[in-house]
């Protein structure tokens, strides 16, 4: 994505931290529940195991709420609209690299990979990997940063003029009526989520100018790993009970935890100075390619079911280590593939077509 302000390591490195998170969940939700389509599993291994699985669970929302919060800190202070060319063309090409790993895929298992998804789901998602794969229903992080950036301008606008106390007000009312409640009733719920840390993030970068401090860090950390700890908890309440209000109030109680789990991460990395560090940085340019490589609708399959065979070792003694390795492994290859891709691909597109320097 586009760089939105000069590289500050602390933000860099929990941007690292946040996409771990975010793989360690779809090791969760498609390796083992698959799309919350077999939820029992998660009943079916030992308490260790299914412990680790559900504390991996809240990694998804807190690691998506911190990037948003981060684009929100960063841009907020913003006048402008920020270029999307270099993020569109780079959806671009990754939705173009899928198609062809779909196909030679599903070559290399004589047609059955394709056999695993249905016929409308396999002709939109190839028609919209093709001619618009940063609106399709592929990568809906890319689609909502896209359309959040693009409202950026009007949303710094009005927020420019706001008290930290009024800041507060807004962000509570979003946090219940757009977040939560936007989770069970709307089809728009992933841009109201974009909007809503984005706005979680300019009320941190406002907290941040005026200089406002409370409590310490310890106190911090201890209310992050307490809200992670009831978020995983009403994860497991809405994958093992039946009754629909029970689930509804516990995801309720997940997306709040998740995010006041956010804010205060984000808030204590604003506190933390580190050294400029070339890994660090290194590392966090390809976190846009990590999510494009290993969460398209074909790579988790891929992934997940013929390359990790993560339900298999759900129920496995070496699970834990297993699924450690695996995130660390997807993560570490797919800024290899987006280092390539971005040296011999992106920077060629570029160079010739808007005379940009390799």
């Amino acid at each position: 994505m586009e760089k939105t302000n000069k590289r500050i390591t602390s933000f860099e490195l929990l941007r690292v931290i946040s996409i771990i998170m975010i793989v360690s969940y779809h090791y969760y939700v498609h390796g083992i529940l698959h799309g919350f389509s077999t939820v029992s599993v998660i009943q079916e291994a030992s308490g260790l195991n299914r412990g680790f699985a559900l504390f991996l669970s809240p990694g998804g929302s807190v690691g998506v709420g911190i990037f948003f919060s981060i684009t929100g800190y960063f841009v907020s202070k913003g006048k402008g609209l920020l270029s999307l060319k270099k993020t569109v063309i780079k959806v671009y090409v990754y939705g173009w690299l899928t198609i062809m790993s779909a196909l030679a895929f599903n070559w290399f298992t004589d047609g059955i990979f394709f056999k695993e998804f249905q016929t409308e789901e396999l002709i939109e998602s190839l028609i919209g990997l093709i001619f618009v794969p940063f609106s399709s229903k592929m990568w809906w992080f890319a689609t909502a940063y896209v359309l959040l950036i693009m409202l950026a301008p009007w949303l710094n606008a009005h927020l420019e003029h706001l008290s930290v106390k009024k800041m507060f007000v807004v962000v509570f009312m979003l946090l219940f009526f757009e977040y939560v409640l936007g989770r069970m009733v709307s089809p728009l719920f992933n841009y109201q989520t974009a909007v809503f840390f984005y706005l979680v993030g300019a009320l941190l970068r406002k907290i941040h100018d005026l200089k406002i401090r409370g409590g310490g860090r310890l106190c911090w950390m201890l209310i992050v790993l307490f809200s992670w700890a009831i978020c995983a908890f009403s994860n497991y309440y809405t994958l093992i009970r039946d009754q629909f209000f029970v689930r509804k109030f516990a995801e309720g109680i997940s997306l709040v935890s998740s995010a006041v789990c956010v804010f205060f991460i984000v808030y204590m990395t604003i506190d933390i100075k580190l050294k400029k560090h070339k890994m660090i940085n290194y590392l966090s340019a390809s976190i846009f390619g990590v999510y494009l490589l290993h969460d398209s609708l074909f790579s988790r399959v891929i992934i997940w079911d013929y390359l990790i065979k993560a339900g298999e070792h759900y129920l496995s003694k070496t699970f834990i280590p297993y699924c450690i390795g695996s995130v660390l492994i997807i993560f570490i290859l797919s800024i290899f593939i987006d280092k390539i891709i971005d040296k011999f691909v992106l920077k060629t597109i570029f160079k010739y077509f808007w005379r940009e320097k390799a």
